[in-house]
């Protein structure tokens, strides 16, 4: 006989216990009755199931969670179990093991005989036939059959595990493709909306001045402001001019909007008093709209429906429908209502009342518009989507 050689320390461990099994085969049949002949197999099946476990435990330790690891195996299953089959077609189970030379089978010879654990050797030395070896056992082959079924559900897991994953990484590719084409989308409006802003900008400035503030300056007089369209400038005018002069809406470290005039003093706008319609009477600007707790309660209520919205946005409208939605609905709102409502559209996040409030500020500090625009803008995005 030619000395086998073995590639790894386990394929020697199973050859020596699979070779001493086929040793006591031999014995068996040289003693057929032997009263102690249940008990040893009855021994011998449960060996070879506890080997059969442990190679299993040692294959999940090696795959890990390598998906390709478990398609290989589940494919040389597959390829044993139906080379098996064609040499004893009532034998349809079998686990060949793990990194090894062998494989356990569920041995019927036919149909009416009873199962027996087998082993099946892929390389046969001379006078060798499969199985090798046989151990009948009812109960241990019932086992056996319940570690195929659970082997199964692990490999059904696996698979399912990795199809969530990959489908995970799809949506977001996705989401991630989604976003750009809509980033895209919004950098061309936002182009042709600072065109038609720059347009509405340069006629503004050619209107009747109409103040909207005043701050007194002195007893001799003070100093009148006329807020742009868009929030990004003011024009004003000294007690007494009729021509007025333009600046730049900047903000200071704290968030608070000034501008500077032609002569290099810096005002702030909360510091003007609002004049009204009617000219006659006057209000601090930071007093135009609801306070920002005062939003915050008024509105809390209907976060269950804001919420809502922004999920059906997100679950059910198509990017072309957002886009159309976005198309029609920007020009009414400010820039940070538009970006906020770009924000949460195309992810499954939706805000928080604080969130929604914070915006409302931002817009009312800037633009001097009503904090319950940012509500508007999210009902009027619900409706067209």
């Amino acid at each position: 006989m030619d000395k086998h050689v073995f590639e790894n320390l386990n394929q020697y461990q199973d050859f020596k216990f699979f070779n001493a099994l086929i040793e006591k085969e031999e014995e068996k049949n040289k003693n057929p009755e032997d009263k102690r002949r249940q008990e040893e197999e009855k021994k011998d099946a449960e060996a070879i199931l506890k080997k059969v476990k442990d190679n299993y435990g040692r294959f999940k330790s090696a795959a890990g969670s390598k998906i390709q690891a478990y398609k290989s195996f589940w494919e040389h299953l597959n390829k044993i179990s139906n080379q098996i089959t064609q040499k004893f077609p009532v034998t349809k189970r079998a686990y060949p093991l793990y990194d090894s030379d062998y494989a356990v089978i569920l041995f019927k010879e036919d149909e009416d005989a009873t199962s027996s654990l087998g082993v099946w050797k892929y390389t046969l030395e001379e006078d060798e036939e499969n199985p090798v070896f046989t151990a009948k056992h009812p109960e241990t082959a019932s086992e056996f059959v319940e570690f195929l079924n659970t082997l199964k559900e692990d490999f059904k897991e696996i698979k399912e595990k990795y199809v969530k994953e990959v489908q995970s990484k799809k949506d977001e590719e996705e989401r991630e493709k989604k976003r750009k084409k809509f980033d895209s989308f919004l950098k061309e409006s936002k182009v042709a909306k600072k065109k038609r802003l720059n347009e509405e900008y340069d006629k503004f400035f050619e209107d009747e001045f109409t103040p909207h503030g005043y701050l007194t300056l002195s007893n001799w007089g003070g100093i009148e402001i006329e807020l742009s369209r868009d929030g990004d400038g003011v024009r004003y005018r000294y007690t007494g001019d009729e021509e007025f002069n333009i600046a730049e809406i900047e903000y200071d470290d704290e968030g608070r909007p000034t501008f500077t005039t032609d002569k290099h003093r810096t005002f702030y706008l909360d510091e003007f008093m609002r004049v009204n319609e009617s000219q006659t009477k006057k209000k601090k600007l930071n007093e135009w709209s609801s306070s920002y707790d005062n939003f915050i309660d008024e509105y809390a209520g209907e976060m269950v429906d804001i919420k809502r919205m922004f999920r059906e946005i997100y679950d059910n409208a198509s990017d072309e429908k957002i886009m159309d939605a976005f198309s029609k609905i920007e020009d009414r709102y400010d820039p940070p209502v538009v970006d906020f409502l770009d924000d949460y559209a195309l992810t499954p996040n939706v805000p928080t009342i604080k969130d929604i409030a914070d915006v409302g500020l931002e817009i009312n500090n800037r633009y001097g518009t009503e904090m319950k625009m940012v509500i508007n803008a999210i009902y009027d995005l619900y409706d067209e989507c």
